[in-house]
């Protein structure tokens, strides 16, 4: 059995839920503290869910991702863009510090991955991606002006280096299932009677490349 044969077993589908868990428990509030200063209740008050997602996603990793470098990369992002998603849904903001923590954890990992004699080409891939998805919805943020930022745009960017690094499939994919998850969260909040004036897109990105992922892996 190979060693990435070996990575989608029950007993290391369990390994991986339960270490996806106990990250989540020690750096979830740590990454918040870092980038907002004293985590706000609000924020804290997450932090049972965010294991329990980050969990569910470990799981949902190692049961479908057949290859070393593409499970590093996903395992690397995960507790990252968790306090991401977490902070813009709650205050609105993806702070640029925890944003710079995801792309160095990004690049390092892809790097290793070439170092040790894994394929260079998905680093490729993921730069082209990681352009062409930037320069994409920086066209959106200027034709939609208010509801796009910066920050938007930057996670948006480092998600499709990520996506780049699995695929292209997986690239059109989140690209597609990104602003779809967005459009449900418009018309779940209308649908409760609140106005809707500008979303928090970052969790609808992070959520899309995911299961871009998943479904192309």
């Amino acid at each position: 059995m190979s060693f990435e044969q070996s990575l989608a077993g029950p007993l290391a589908i369990g390994l991986w839920s339960a270490s996806g868990w106990m990250i989540a428990r020690v750096s979830f509030g740590r990454l918040v503290e870092a980038s907002l200063g004293p985590v706000p209740s609000i924020v804290s008050g997450f932090l049972d869910y965010a294991a329990v997602a980050s969990a569910c996603a470990f799981a949902g990793l190692a049961s479908t991702i057949k290859t070393t470098p593409q499970l590093a990369m996903a395992v690397c992002l995960i507790p990252v863009m968790l306090p991401l998603a977490a902070i813009d849904a709650l205050t609105q903001r993806l702070p640029n510090r925890l944003i710079a923590t995801a792309s160095a954890a990004a690049g390092v990992t892809a790097s290793a991955m070439c170092l040790i004699g894994y394929d260079s080409s998905p680093l490729v891939d993921g730069l082209e991606a990681a352009l062409l998805t930037g320069a994409w919805w920086i066209v959106i943020a200027t034709v939609t002006p208010g509801q796009l930022g910066s920050g938007d745009v930057k996670i948006a960017t480092l998600l499709g280096f990520a996506a780049g690094w699995s695929s292209w499939p997986t690239v059109a994919l989140s690209v597609i299932f990104g602003p779809v998850l967005g459009l449900i969260q418009i018309v779940g909040l209308r649908c409760t009677g609140r106005r809707v004036h500008q979303i928090a897109f970052g969790p609808a990105l992070i959520a899309g490349t995911y299961v871009a992922l998943v479904a192309t892996s």
